[in-house]
């Protein structure tokens, strides 16, 4: 899926991405990243706005976002 990250707490390191057209939030949190940005997100954090691609796995109360990648175009800036 890719969506857009709607919240992210630096210090707590989570988050929700948000994806058009869906009428929930995705949770995600740093343990959800994947390896190749891992560390833009300890230098840089994740920001709202940021667009990111990710798999789903279910979670108690929101699905939960795994395996989050910045786009091409994120990576960039």
């Amino acid at each position: 899926m890719t969506g857009q990250v709607s919240y992210w707490n630096r210090a707590l390191r989570f988050g929700f991405i948000r994806v058009p057209g869906v009428n929930h939030d995705y949770f995600c949190n740093s343990q959800g990243l994947s390896l190749e940005i891992a560390q833009h997100v300890r230098i840089r954090g994740l920001a709202p706005g940021n667009r990111v691609e990710f798999d789903t796995s279910p979670g108690s109360h929101l699905p939960h976002a795994v395996n989050i990648r910045l786009t091409p175009e994120t990576a960039a800036t």
